[in-house]
């Protein structure tokens, strides 16, 4: 443990830190770890109210440590095995559960591998629903979504006349070597199959398949979202909806004029590198898995808020995001985006 207690109880509980007052009830506790285990690790510290942060120390800490340990190797499956410290401090004995993550996933015994998979989601556990459980599956097995073969399309549904000249632009040509190590394509049971990540790129009908993968822009009035002046939804293939998406920003957002002595220039209320990036980002990094979800871009007269579906890809915290660490969580996308050049920096989860 490289933190002292002082920079622990320093902070405020979250996605990798929660405090306990004493080592009851177990359920929660089982929750938490499941939770840590299969969203980006955690610590469990015992001994400290989460309200207030008072130190009061855990009893009989020995045998409490030992009930602990047994109740995460008998209720967890797979076998759970953290990091377990038992901390002098103040005269008083604090018990510092510390669980990494490996994507497995790991779920509570008594409720099932369907119904005991939890995931953090902030400061509170959330039951994982199934599309969340596939994907840490996926991850256990190095492999996302977009690299899974799109099992209702084949060839026909793929518009490739439009993935060639997009390539061709890039000055590379796409043949059948570079639709598999792209992963573009892929085999399943003897059959070569689209994969998801090229049926989201190129589908002729994306939406047949994936009905929720398109942008939704509006311009609101004000500061609030009670009046619409302008709306649209980009439904296009996802290398083009960049262009339509920053149009339509562009379109809502003003500009000023700065004059020089002979020249005048147009300067974007936003800087267009910004922007562009942003986009990007938010669709390389959107969770197609998930049902009823769409990326949404709203302009406000003060600002402009840009969400897609999904938490943070396992394995990473805001502090990793914030600090410049990305991990890809669709590889597909990624790989055809970096391809055409769209990825000039480190992605990095909106």
């Amino acid at each position: 443990m490289n933190e002292t207690i002082d920079q622990i109880i320093s902070q405020n509980e979250g996605k990798t830190l929660e405090f306990k007052e004493n080592t009851s009830p177990t359920r929660n506790i089982l929750k938490t770890a499941v939770a840590f285990a299969n969203t980006a690790g955690g610590k469990i510290v015992f001994g400290i109210t989460s309200s207030s942060h008072d130190i009061v120390g855990i009893n009989n800490v020995e045998s409490e440590e030992e009930r602990i340990a047994n109740i995460l190797s008998d209720s967890i499956s797979p076998q759970l095995i953290p990091d377990i410290q038992v901390i002098s401090w103040r005269n008083t004995d604090l018990i510092i559960l510390e669980i990494h993550h490996d994507p497995k996933p790991y779920y509570i015994n008594s409720e099932g591998p369907e119904n005991g998979v939890y995931i953090r989601h902030g400061s509170t556990n959330r039951q994982a629903l199934p599309e969340i459980i596939k994907e840490i599956q996926l991850l256990a097995h190095n492999t996302s979504f977009d690299e899974q073969p799109c099992l209702a399309a084949n060839s026909e549904d793929i518009d490739f006349r439009v993935a060639s000249e997009l390539f061709k632009k890039a000055k590379k040509t796409l043949n059948e070597h570079k639709l598999r190590s792209l992963s573009l394509q892929t085999s399943y049971q003897g059959t070569e199959r689209p994969s998801n990540g090229y049926v989201l790129l190129f589908g002729k009908n994306r939406t047949d398949f994936f009905p929720d993968a398109i942008v939704r822009c509006a311009r609101f009035k004000g500061k609030t979202r009670t009046t619409i002046l302008d709306q649209t939804e980009v439904d296009t293939n996802l290398p083009n909806a960049i262009d339509l998406v920053i149009a339509f920003i562009e379109r809502n957002t003003k500009e000023r004029m700065e004059i020089g002595r002979t020249t005048h220039e147009k300067i974007p209320e936003y800087p267009p590198e910004v922007i562009r990036e942003a986009v990007i980002n938010a669709i390389v990094h959107a969770d197609y898995a998930i049902q009823s979800s769409t990326i949404q871009i709203a302009i406000y007269d003060d600002r402009i808020e840009i969400n897609n579906p999904g938490e943070l890809p396992f394995g990473l915290t805001l502090e990793d995001a914030i600090a410049g660490i990305s991990r890809l969580r669709n590889r597909v996308i990624g790989r055809v985006f970096r391809s055409k050049g769209f990825l000039l920096k480190k992605l990095t989860k909106m």
